[in-house]
């Protein structure tokens, strides 16, 4: 199983490296699970305005069902279980690609741009940065134009 982190700036870039992995990897025949990390409380408005009022009224869980999609809110403890929750789901995955700082524990993928050249990532877990800049890093650095390098580099990731 293949488990990346992408952390970085508002505006680096996170969600524009997520979705081109997602592609590359769905291409490949590989099933992707991609969570987002949010400070914000999570909501289905206004599609799910009723699923939302379940929740409100005290219920654990509640999901939009609209075809073959499916949007679940799992309401948990605190947000330990909740990434609890999220863990005991990522064997049904071959890839499982994690927007945000949530998992401390897995490597990071740390996109950076012109305007944002602070790493946010834990720098023990660190594992790639993805940038068009030149400058020293220090881990290897994946441009935008190297999707497919930076695939195989995860596909043979073996820690730090």
């Amino acid at each position: 199983m293949i488990v990346f982190a992408v952390s970085g700036w508002s505006g680096a870039g996170k969600t524009r490296l997520m979705t081109e992995l997602i592609k590359l990897f769905h291409s490949r025949g590989l099933r992707v699970l991609a969570a987002k990390h949010s400070s914000h409380e999570a909501t289905l408005e206004p599609e799910a305005k009723d699923s939302r009022a379940f929740l409100e009224a005290g219920a654990d869980s509640a999901a939009l069902l609209s075809g073959t999609e499916l949007m679940q809110i799992r309401r948990g403890a605190d947000s330990a279980e909740a990434a609890r929750f999220l863990r005991d789901q990522w064997a049904a995955y071959d890839v499982v690609l994690l927007e945000g700082r949530a998992f401390p524990d897995v490597p990071f993928l740390e996109v950076l741009s012109e305007n944002t050249s602070a790493i946010r990532a834990p720098r023990e877990r660190l594992a790639a940065v993805i940038t068009d800049c030149e400058d020293v890093f220090p881990r290897p650095r994946f441009g935008w134009s190297d999707m497919d390098r930076l695939i195989t580099f995860m596909e043979e990731y073996d820690g730090l």
